[in-house]
């Protein structure tokens, strides 16, 4: 299937150093996947087999049916963009755009056609006669793109091309590019190590961390459904709970937790590990918190008193550290307009969780 990617037990080695181990890896045609991970994983050496920049020590790679695998960057039909822009200065943004035209041949007639189109496509139009030392940063970053699909590849290759902008402007280049990727329908794999760039912009998301994929799939599994403590911990916040297994007469499941006593809903239950001793996860947002009892909050199965530690203010985000039961810290994130009343270091208060949002890890 032409657009497709396919890696088949692909590892790749540095002498003794395993970069990328027995790695396999489906990228399915039109869709934007992120490769995800701290530095040092082996996202971009996986990039970089797949651009052909170094190949596989063991393993295949295809694009749709075809085994790819040795052949060279040039015949392999990909787009790249990279970190650092990789612009010829001493040329302009439409001599930059059209470079890949001339090096096929394509007719001078064609190249204006399709250069004026491109540029119009990420607004930079009047800007064609401008060198990159000229252009911003975000600029120089659409120049990279619409260079890399001006070819009309069949695969978008993203080497952290997001990394060396400022925080605003990371935040509207994502989303340019998610919106130009769509808008082509070009099979794109994008390296990064930002969660939040990853959560926003991938259709389906693949974590890495010491050349091994930890998990794969959307952000909402990704997010809601961690497979291991790595994931859970690398993708957003989690509250951790080590203890033991408790299944009453009833078919009631708890963890005991040193004083305390959580509820598991049915999704946890479903997934209760064999062994007795076991760790599941609680999202700081499915946490509520109240001085009040009589509070429409109250009223859930895990309710536990406590005294708040510290409070940091996230943006629009509250922070919330609250010690339960003298025994355990737990971080709650909510919104400040849906509170009432603000809380204070030191004070008493409740939290509470639904069963349904405990999720074990492995």
């Amino acid at each position: 299937m032409l657009g497709s990617i396919k890696l088949k037990k692909i590892t790749k080695k540095y002498k003794s150093v395993i970069a990328v181990n027995n790695l396999d890896l489906e990228v399915k045609k039109g869709e934007l996947f992120c490769l995800l991970g701290p530095s040092g994983c082996g996202k971009t050496t996986t990039l970089r087999m797949i651009a052909g920049f170094v190949y596989p020590t063991i393993g295949e790679i295809y694009i749709g049916n075809k085994n790819i695998t040795t052949l060279p960057p040039y015949k392999r039909d990909i787009g790249m963009v990279f970190q650092d822009y990789a612009l010829f200065p001493h040329m302009t943004v439409l001599e930059n755009v059209a470079f890949g035209l001339k090096m096929r041949k394509v007719s001078k007639e064609k190249i204006k056609e399709k250069v004026d189109k491109y540029l119009r496509i990420v607004g930079l139009e009047n800007l064609k006669n401008r060198l990159p030392r000229h252009l911003s940063g975000g600029q120089q970053q659409r120049v990279a793109l619409v260079r890399a699909l001006i070819i009309e590849p069949n695969i978008l290759l993203c080497d952290e091309p997001l990394s060396n902008l400022d925080a605003l402007l990371r935040k509207q280049m994502r989303l340019e590019i998610r919106r130009i990727q769509k808008e082509f329908g070009i099979t794109t794999v994008f390296v990064t190590h930002d969660q939040e760039e990853a959560l926003t912009i991938a259709d389906r998301i693949g974590v890495m961390k010491d050349g091994t994929m930890m998990q794969c799939g959307s952000d909402e599994e990704i997010y809601n459904f961690p497979k291991n403590r790595f994931v859970a911990d690398f993708i957003g916040i989690s509250n951790f709970f080590t203890g033991e297994i408790l299944t009453e007469s009833n078919g009631n499941s708890f963890m005991i937790v040193d004083k305390i006593k959580i509820k598991l809903g049915v999704i946890a239950k479903e997934n209760i590990p064999k062994n007795k001793e076991a760790e599941i996860i609680v999202r700081p947002e499915k946490i509520g918190i109240t001085k009040n009892l009589n509070s429409p909050q109250s009223g859930e199965d895990n309710l536990f008193s406590g005294k708040v530690i510290n409070i940091n203010r996230l943006g629009s985000i509250i922070e919330c550290k609250v010690k339960i039961e003298d025994c355990q810290d737990v971080i709650i994130h909510y919104q400040e307009k849906n509170q009432t009343r603000s809380f204070e270091e030191n004070e008493s208060v409740f939290i509470m969780w639904k069963p349904e949002d405990c999720r074990f890890i492995s």
